[in-house]
């Protein structure tokens, strides 16, 4: 299953690069594309809340398997896990290439039909967004190296502390639709 799940959400990412190929770092503007298609848009939007959303699914597995009792399949089950964390490693630099100028809500030249749930923060503080994720990087790989239960616990709690920091400097709270007002 996460395996399907990154393979879909890795699809997803690589069908919003060919639509805005990389062109540098988040903290070099100045060499990335100056206008974007409202599709093209869309596309970073998307693929930027797929990564996002099958990261949280990763989370929420292993948060699930951590509350669990041990069980006979530990061992294959942290190695699902410890695996998974290191694609998602090996996914999330590619994160810096996907919040370009454009799909600012706060630009001139946003036009999406999808909301995003990035804060103007990412485009005012381009390097603190890097230097936060790379933080986010190091925790997950750290965490793909865990090699026991207990050292998996842990460091899923010292990832999530990580990806925490990053949103509560760069990410609103999710409001669904759906949600009671």
């Amino acid at each position: 299953m996460l395996r399907k799940l990154a393979l879909l959400f890795s699809a997803l990412g690589m069908a919003a690069l060919v639509t805005h190929p990389l062109q540098g770092q988040i903290a070099d503007p100045p060499a990335r594309q100056a206008t974007m298609t409202s599709q093209e848009q869309d596309a970073v939007i998307l693929a930027r809340q797929g990564l996002m959303d099958g990261i949280y699914q990763y989370v929420e597995d292993a948060d699930d398997w951590t509350e669990k009792s041990a069980a006979p399949n530990d061992s294959a089950m942290l190695q699902a896990l410890t695996r998974e964390a290191a694609h998602t490693a090996l996914m999330l630099p590619a994160f810096k290439q996907l919040f370009p100028p454009p799909t600012n809500p706060e630009s001139a030249e946003f036009s999406s039909m999808f909301d995003t749930y990035a804060l103007p923060a990412i485009w005012a503080d381009p390097a603190r967004f890097s230097a936060d994720l790379d933080a986010t990087i190091a925790a997950i790989n750290v965490l793909s190296m865990a090699r026991s239960r207990s050292e998996f616990t842990q460091r899923l709690e010292s990832l999530q502390a990580t990806c925490d920091a990053c949103h509560d400097h760069f990410r609103r709270v999710y409001v669904s639709p759906l949600d009671p007002k």
